[in-house]
């Protein structure tokens, strides 16, 4: 079955809260497509329908090699419960998110940067930019200046890993003023809120 991103929305939504009311469930279309379809089920619970993933519903997830969500505000507490349970997977593991990383083509890094990790590579940037005030914060703009070798994208992820960890935090600058375009470029986007400062905690 070809799923919409509506419908990607409604199977993650069960997958990560579980039973669900049918009234939270919309758009209708999409929700009784996937009814039709096999991949949820209505379970009568008093005067309320409540829905919940079929095992083919399970089994269409686990076969996708990638997902479509809208560009909506659905998808953020969706996105933020998966990567919370994948942070959490992978340090109960003694693994980096940065593994997740497996590109074919040269990795790029300072000399004899090569065997650092990722995360100890941000601690100890960090460490260098607030050497003046430790424990203050720092921008992200900065952040990744000194973390040119590292790709942005991997980047992001540690960062996020070491927030969901509880190593490090993430603020925002209220004032717009206070911002520059390199500001806005570096920030990262969390609950649906633009972080510009990094602070490390450990």
């Amino acid at each position: 079955m070809s799923t919409t991103p509506k419908q990607n929305v409604i199977l993650l939504r069960l997958a990560l809260f579980g039973p669900t009311k049918k009234s939270e469930l919309i758009p209708r279309e999409e929700r009784e497509g996937l009814n039709q379809a096999g991949w949820i089920e209505g379970v009568k619970q008093g005067r309320a329908t409540f829905f919940n993933l079929t095992d083919k519903g399970w089994g269409g997830l686990d076969g996708f090699e990638s997902i479509r969500l809208p560009a909506s505000k659905a998808a953020a507490p969706l996105l933020e419960k998966l990567f919370a349970l994948v942070g959490k997977c992978f340090h109960d593991r003694g693994e980096s998110l940065a593994s997740l990383h497996l590109a074919d083509g040269p990795h790029l890094a300072r000399a004899g940067e090569e065997s650092a990790a990722v995360p100890e590579r941000i601690r100890q940037a960090y460490l260098k930019l607030s050497a003046a005030s430790p424990g203050c914060e720092v921008r992200l703009k900065h952040l990744r200046t000194e973390l040119t070798g590292v790709d942005p994208e991997t980047l992001n992820l540690c960062l996020l890993g070491l927030v969901m960890a509880g190593q490090a935090d993430l603020r925002q600058i209220d004032d717009p003023l206070a911002l520059d375009e390199e500001d806005r470029s570096a920030a990262i986007n969390l609950g649906g809120t633009t972080r510009h400062l990094f602070r490390s905690l450990s």
